[in-house]
């Protein structure tokens, strides 16, 4: 199969007129929603909302729309729309999100990130600071932080950091 693009149009859509998806499953605790409202403060909206053009619901973006609404239902939001059908938005719900949780961190690179950031928001420099805590946690050995935490006979290991406790999977 080749790969096809879905995307379809962009547009500034008013907030009040995105609609949730009622299949989302994920849940946006209060310090993502701090942290998300920190952010989008300090540098702006940065990344689209994307909208299922055929069911008009919300694929990724629900928390940046529920802070667009809480402080201007009214505001201009960016939208990417795509066209699926319903069994492929209920996969792209399913995976879209999810699998950057696949990703790995270069604590080296994250490091000279957090060395080199300076944010407005105390929020946002603790976050910055437990990102290269939880990454420091999950890869313990300076000389080979690609080791995984998990044992030989384990595909994967649930790790959780101590202070945030933000949890992902460190896989082999």
């Amino acid at each position: 199969m080749s790969w096809v693009s879905k995307i379809v149009a962009h547009a500034k859509v008013v907030a009040s007129e995105l609609q949730a998806n009622p299949a989302n499953h994920r849940v946006h605790p209060d310090k993502q929603k701090e942290v998300l409202q920190a952010s989008i403060k300090e540098l702006g909206f940065i990344k689209s909302v994307i909208v299922n053009r055929q069911t008009g619901m919300i694929l990724d973006g629900h928390a940046r729309v529920e802070q667009a609404m809480t402080e201007n239902p009214g505001m201009l939001i960016d939208v990417e729309y795509v066209d699926l059908s319903p069994e492929e938005e209920r996969k792209a719900l399913l995976i879209l999100d999810a699998s950057s949780s696949l990703a790995t961190i270069d604590s080296s690179q994250l490091s000279q990130l957090v060395d080199e950031c300076r944010f407005d928001f105390e929020c946002l420099q603790e976050f910055s600071t437990e990102l290269l805590q939880v990454a420091n946690y999950a890869n313990p050995d300076p000389i080979n932080p690609e080791k995984p935490l998990a044992s030989e006979d384990e595909n994967k290991a649930e790790i959780e950091c101590p202070k945030c406790k933000f949890k992902w999977l460190n896989k082999k």
